[in-house]
């Protein structure tokens, strides 16, 4: 995890709340994905498991400049609906995740606010891991 800070742009601060039977994986992944013309949008992947192998819950923390729905329609199609979180503008996204995979799609749930101006937060419940009130308080434990 320090590894992945002395790398990053935006900070990367996890949820000190955890839902019951997940927990968190070593490794952190990046992508430095390009959307539309704004290349270089580098996004940390933090993934918490639970015991069914199946069941995955991703922080997904993106430097960019993005906005908000239009980084929601780059991770997925479905419906997209405008709220707040901790005073700011957030949106909670219920659709299909449809970035690296190859097979198929699988149903997400995803609340995604800016943690800064230049940082998005997105947490992603895939396959129905956990439901939204879960991810809030997980989203509610970051600092």
């Amino acid at each position: 995890m320090e590894d992945a800070q002395s790398h990053s742009i935006s900070p990367i601060i996890l949820p000190t709340y955890i839902p019951t039977s997940f927990e968190r994986r070593a490794d952190v992944e990046f992508f430095d994905v390009e959307f539309r013309d704004l290349p270089h949008q580098p996004t940390f992947v933090v993934t918490w498991q639970g015991k069914n192998q199946l069941k995955l819950v991703k922080l997904l923390i993106s430097h960019n400049a993005m906005e908000l729905e239009d980084y929601a329609q780059m991770l997925g199609t479905g419906g997209i609906e405008g709220t707040v979180f901790d005073e700011k503008p957030a949106i909670i996204v219920r659709g299909v995740w449809n970035i690296g995979k190859q097979n198929g799609d699988f149903m997400m749930t995803a609340l995604m606010w800016r943690y800064d101006e230049n940082t998005v937060y997105s947490l992603l419940s895939l396959e129905q891991a956990v439901p939204l009130d879960e991810l809030l308080k997980m989203a509610e434990s970051i600092p």
